[in-house]
């Protein structure tokens, strides 16, 4: 295991123990390994997330997370990711429903999603 920065703050120490719960006994060394600045836990507990519901409707669900000015209801969100072709495009890709609209469970997912993230 490399070992933390010496100038560890409070918040990476944090993000290294969410990284650091997730490892099993019987992890290959490469893979227990904890990153050295805020950003990079950052960025490697949102690739998880990204793996499992899709780069696209998590970069774009946070973007528009990001750019509101307080925050968005669950309706709100399905509003917007369902007038964005390129998320439906993405999440209808094997499918053509009859109605081009984010699935209404798809957003609860994606919380439960980043909040298992961060636990």
């Amino acid at each position: 295991m490399v070992g933390l920065p010496s100038l560890a703050t409070a918040g990476l120490l944090v993000l290294c123990a969410v990284q650091v719960r997730r490892w099993s006994s019987y992890a290959p060394a490469d893979q227990t390994t904890v990153e050295h600045t805020i950003s990079e836990c950052i960025d490697r507990l949102l690739d998880r997330v990204e793996r499992y519901h899709g780069r696209v409707l998590v970069s774009h669900a946070l973007a528009y997370l990001t750019a509101s000015k307080d925050g968005l209801g669950d309706v709100e969100m399905e509003d917007i990711l369902s007038l964005d072709d390129v998320v439906l495009n993405d999440v209808f890709q094997h499918w053509l429903p009859p109605v081009r609209r984010i699935p209404p469970l798809l957003i609860p997912r994606l919380q439960v999603g980043l909040t298992l993230c961060a636990l």
